[in-house]
């Protein structure tokens, strides 16, 4: 059933926004909007409507479900037919990012069951098609703001590190989705937003031996 919780939850991902960043354009810690959004606490009026400024929502529709004001950047569909000109098929890959440890790669991206997005959204975002994929993540290193099963939107085109976005990479066999930081004399550092995981920090050397697949764009989450 959808609540105020989970509409939360859907705005600041259709905003592709994580925690962090969507709790600090509402100057809150992550653990707060992440209770707003688990149902554990509910927001307050103002609360609700910086909410839906910041997510560009109708604060009607985040209250009561009325009157939704934004188009869902992924779809579901049965058939190529129910979609309108402003949707584009994405390739689905079907290697589980590691958000643990690093998982080895084995497996190609799936041409024949595509993800549908709506054009308009990729375009708001600055993202061309022909450089979009879909990963799914695996593990816990990066929760809670990116869980087990959770699909990633990924840019292969965006592999010029910024620090603080996060990325899917690949170091040797291994792939998966970290933060990451620039560190003086071109070092990185790959950090997990679970401190249950080490931060690992590489000299400017090593780090030619890190390949950025894309930077990740926008979460869709299997959790409730």
């Amino acid at each position: 059933m959808e609540t105020v919780a989970t509409r939360l939850k859907l705005a600041r991902e259709n905003a592709g926004l994580n925690l962090s960043e969507a709790a600090k354009k509402l100057n809150l810690s992550p653990s707060a909007v992440h209770q707003w959004e688990s149902g554990t606490t509910a927001p307050r009026k103002k609360a609700l409507e910086a909410a839906a400024k910041i997510y560009n929502v109708s604060p009607v529709w985040l209250n009561h479900g009325e009157n939704p004001s934004f188009g869902a950047p992924i779809v579901p569909w049965e058939h190529p037919s129910e979609l309108t000109d402003d949707f584009v098929f994405v390739a689905r890959c079907d290697i589980r990012v590691s958000a643990g440890n690093g998982i080895v790669v084995y497996d190609e991206c799936e041409q024949d069951e595509p993800q549908s997005f709506r054009l308009s959204w990729l375009k708001k975002m600055g993202m061309n098609p022909d450089n979009v994929r879909v990963v799914y993540a695996h593990g816990n290193s990066m929760a809670p703001g990116i869980n087990e099963g959770d699909s990633l939107t990924i840019d292969t085109s965006r592999r010029d590190v910024k620090s603080s976005h996060v990325y899917v990479i690949r170091i040797e066999d291994e792939v998966s989705v970290k933060r990451l930081f620039k560190r003086p004399g071109g070092g990185l550092e790959v950090q997990s937003d679970n401190k249950d995981h080490p931060t690992r920090q590489f000299t400017a050397e090593e780090s030619q031996n890190i390949e950025i697949i894309g930077e990740v764009m926008h979460k869709q989450s299997t959790r409730i």
